[in-house]
């Protein structure tokens, strides 16, 4: 979901970016959002899977836990269904909200993991398979100009999550045996993922802000306008950029 949330960020940036453009007020901001997530069920239906760009090391660290986790190869299939339930861009105050819903949705792919979590040593590479039905994924952004350039200055996102199964190969945990590992994996990582809402968030916003600047900086706003409907527009396969910072 990082690199679907990162498109709609940067999509959504740069239709708020020409104020003087009174074409873009209105309608016509929504639209462009909505035609470019369009884009992306016209990819993942193509593909199957869809497959991601690599996430680099990424460095979970708080009270209980400081973990480094990667993953690669990462595909994504059975998600084209998604429903987009709101689409919002103020150009004037330059924020921006959106939600989207996927019934279901499958991922495969390869992962590294090492660390700590809970005082358990934890390690591990390998296949990583999950299923997870009813996600709901919503997001509140501030933008701004930093250097001529449109960054997304603050970014509130809230997820729900109906279920999730997960299988894992070559992950150890520190006095657990493997059918401990499979369990903790399906029934506890998702109460976790619930009651531990605030720390998944503020990571994963982050990474995502990290990603849409990092596509933003160095343009011109006529310039990632144009980019943008010229992408909805032909919808080019593959993507011409990477979200992978």
């Amino acid at each position: 979901m990082k690199a679907f949330l990162a498109l709609f960020l940067f999509v959504a940036v740069s239709s708020a970016a020409e104020l003087y453009e009174v074409r873009l007020l209105g309608n016509h901001l929504e639209d462009l959002v909505t035609e470019t997530l369009e884009y992306v069920r016209f990819l993942m239906k193509k593909h199957n899977p869809y497959v991601l760009p690599s996430m680099p090391d990424q460095h979970l660290q708080d009270t209980d836990v400081d973990l480094v986790l990667s993953a690669s190869n990462m595909g994504v299939s059975e998600a084209s269904d998604f429903t987009i339930d709101s689409i919002k861009v103020n150009p004037l105050t330059l924020k921006a909200s959106f939600q989207v819903t996927i019934p279901k949705g499958h991922v495969a792919g390869n992962y590294k993991i090492s660390g700590t979590g809970w005082n358990k040593k934890v390690e591990g590479s390998g296949s990583i398979t999950g299923d997870l039905t009813s996600f709901v994924q919503s997001g509140n952004l501030q933008l701004g100009v930093v250097d001529h350039s449109i960054q997304v200055k603050e970014l509130n996102l809230d997820y729900s999550i109906g279920d999730l199964k997960l299988t894992v190969d070559g992950l150890s945990i520190e006095g657990m045996t493997k059918e401990q590992v499979n369990d903790l994996l399906n029934s506890k990582l998702l109460d976790h993922l619930k009651n531990n809402k605030a720390f998944v968030v503020e990571h994963t916003s982050a990474h995502v802000m990290k990603v849409a600047n990092k596509i933003l900086h160095g343009h011109t706003l006529a310039e990632v306008i144009a980019f943008v409907e010229k992408l909805v527009a032909s919808t080019p396969d593959p993507p011409p950029f990477t979200f992978a910072p």
